[in-house]
């Protein structure tokens, strides 16, 4: 933080932006911090005194309800705010939808300038979010997810809503929404009417809300630069992995000495990486990048040295851009079965039994059976020729988790599939390491499968997974990739979870900060 803008917070901010600037969500923790004391009179010299009271004291009209009639798509003389028109805490009058209706139905919810709207319903984060309307007269109505709130005088407007986006009254309403598990948490009028306020004479009001507005604008501005570093150093990232991805041996040169120097650019462009784990990798999401480098260049033969002794699995491919000894092969030809479970599961549910695995027993790749349930079935069932191996790999082709894949690779007992996933069992239990490795790259089956399935409703069909082109190495360098892989996908999930421990810190950090620096009184 430079002196000259650090000479613009107040001290207790620019001591607490010192700590906590660089902090997951620390500059908006700061913006929580420049609202705590400007609500409590710690930002201005106080010039009179501050009256305690509740929002209900100082209301004209309201709190009242809006109203959510059927909207259309033809322009109308009515529009209707959406519930993100405020869910930033600031008006956003692009966000509407027409309604067509008569207009004695919609006039008492017009809105007028100056009219505070409070968000009733939402998720926890946003229930309670208030914005200022700044819109014409009759130009809007608002949903039944808000409530409107006229004050007696209109000059303290911008400090209620300060005092109403501040850590104190948002604590407050979300601490008394209500909902049932799993629905939107809501407040209600009560609830508004008792929020409590202090509120200062009117001209210190304005001398606070114009230091408050010049502070937010610094934040906005510090992000800003924050933002623009954070990009440089992901391009910085991204590039850094995409020289590894870039393939410089010529494809259609038989030039030994070229292929041997396009080799060692490659062990160059990788050492450079792996010297600046430190400045390159530096956020969680950093590591995802690189996840899916380390699994793109295992699939095309990058990641080991090739061994020209080796045994090829199947006659290779005479194509240039294929390793030596590398085959490509469609899926269907590497199985003895690609199916499917069938319809009509529900009947036969139990509480013991074989193993039943659904869609949401496939969770990041990996088969989870903690909540799995179970069937007892008659002796003649449809279903039964779907029943899971060991070496099987099975791949989600429906629901949100469509196209995650998980690898049996330990034996599983009786256990049956849903008609949500397909199960493929390869001929050779010594290729199914690096089949399912195909299945996790983006590169290979992984991102042919995410374009087939993303359309107006995802999914897939056997045949898209017969169909897969799937490039296939010499056993033994099979086995060498698949380790190496394992490898460094051990080193990635070391370097994440530090990395998160390290974010967590931080953020603990920025809390504590923040905290101490609003203090405790008034």
């Amino acid at each position: 933080m430079s002196r000259t803008m650090q000479d613009r917070f107040p001290d207790v901010l620019a001591n607490a932006f010192e700590a906590v600037s660089d902090a997951p969500n620390g500059i908006p923790k700061i913006r929580e911090l420049i609202l705590d004391l400007a609500v409590r009179g710690k930002l201005v010299p106080q010039s009179g005194e501050w009256r305690e009271l509740t929002l209900e004291d100082i209301i004209a009209d309201g709190p009242k309800n809006g109203w959510s009639p059927r909207t259309v798509e033809y322009q109308t003389e009515i529009r209707t705010l959406s519930l993100s028109a405020t869910t930033s805490g600031r008006f956003d009058g692009t966000k509407f939808k027409y309604v067509d209706c008569d207009l004695g139905r919609v006039e008492k919810y017009w809105l007028c300038p100056n009219d505070i709207l409070i968000q009733r319903a939402n998720s926890m984060e946003y229930v309670g979010v208030s914005a200022v309307y700044l819109g014409d007269p009759r130009s809007f109505i608002y949903p039944d997810l808000m409530m409107r709130v006229r004050l007696k005088e209109k000059e303290s407007v911008p400090f209620v809503w300060l005092s109403l986006s501040s850590p104190t009254s948002r604590d407050y309403m979300r601490e008394r929404a209500t909902g049932t598990s799993g629905s939107m948490p809501k407040i209600n009028q009560k609830v508004v009417r008792s929020i409590p306020l202090f509120l200062p004479p009117i001209a210190e009001q304005k001398r606070i809300v114009t230091k408050v507005d010049a502070l937010m604008a610094l934040c906005d501005e510090l992000e800003a630069k924050q933002s623009e570093r954070q990009t440089v150093h992901l391009n910085l990232h991204k590039a850094s992995l995409a020289c590894l991805s870039a393939d410089r041996r010529p494809a259609d040169v038989e030039d030994s000495g070229a292929c041997l120097l396009a080799d060692r650019e490659f062990a160059d462009r990788w050492r450079h990486v792996a010297d600046n784990f430190d400045t390159l990798i530096t956020t969680p999401e950093s590591v995802t990048t690189l996840r899916q480098t380390i699994l793109d260049l295992a699939v095309r033969g990058k990641l080991v040295p090739q061994d020209p002794n080796d045994e090829p699995a199947i006659s290779p491919t005479d194509r240039d851009d294929m390793p030596n000894g590398w085959a490509m092969v469609q899926y269907v030809g590497l199985t003895e079965l690609v199916t499917s479970g069938s319809r009509g599961w529900k009947e036969y549910y139990s509480s013991t039994g074989a193993l039943f695995i659904r869609a949401q027993n496939i969770k990041h790749d990996l088969l989870d059976l903690t909540d799995a349930a179970y069937v007892q079935l008659p002796g003649k069932v449809e279903g039964k020729r779907a029943r899971v191996q060991q070496h099987d790999i099975l791949v989600t082709i429906t629901g949100a988790n469509v196209t995650i894949t998980a690898l049996v690779s330990e034996p599983i007992g009786e256990a049956y599939i849903s008609q949500h996933i397909a199960l493929t069992r390869p001929k050779d239990p010594k290729m199914t390491p690096w089949l399912h490795l195909c299945f996790l790259t983006p590169a290979s089956a992984r991102g042919r499968l995410q374009q087939l399935a993303y359309g107006d409703k995802p999914g897939l069909n056997l045949a898209n997974i017969r169909e897969l082109p799937i490039p296939v190495p010499p056993i033994a360098e099979q086995k060498r990739i698949v380790a190496k892989v394992d490898a460094l996908m051990a080193l990635c999930n070391a370097l994440e979870a530090k990395l998160r421990s390290a974010q967590t810190v931080s953020a603990d950090l920025a809390t504590a900060t923040v905290s101490m620096s609003s203090g405790d009184d008034r």
